[in-house]
């Protein structure tokens, strides 16, 4: 009876599960910082990186203490990754690809980092 719901013989139609964010942030990083963008990451970065963006993914959806607490938590992953401009470059690339263009200016310089903004088109901003 796979695939047959309880209360009726007709088969269940599910949906695909949504595309992890961090699947997302990866393919617009490629697209905006070059498809090798990765490359220097460590497995730390990695992981670091993908737990900023849904640190991002929580700030975009939060109330105000929500937010506070993700960017809390957005400082300390960038802290634990390399202080390397090309991985702080795909943690900012990050921030318009879960949330919008306008969270580069907005959190960007909240969380401490000594390197500039990459240097996205500044048609996107």
């Amino acid at each position: 009876m796979s695939g047959l719901s309880r209360t009726s013989s007709k088969p269940r139609h599910r949906s695909p599960p949504p595309v992890p964010a961090y699947k997302n942030a990866m393919a617009f990083c490629r697209v905006h910082l070059g498809k090798d963008c990765f490359a220097p990451h460590t497995g730390q970065d990695w992981s670091a990186w993908m737990a900023f963006v849904y640190a991002v993914e929580l700030y975009c959806r939060s109330d105000e203490i929500g937010r506070t607490e993700a960017l809390f938590a957005m400082r300390a992953l960038l802290r634990s990754a390399q202080r390397q401009q090309a991985i702080h470059a795909t943690f900012a690339a990050a921030l318009p690809a879960v949330g919008d263009w306008h969270l580069l200016e907005e959190v960007w310089p909240q969380l401490g980092s000594s390197f500039p903004l990459p240097p996205f088109p500044l048609h996107h901003r």
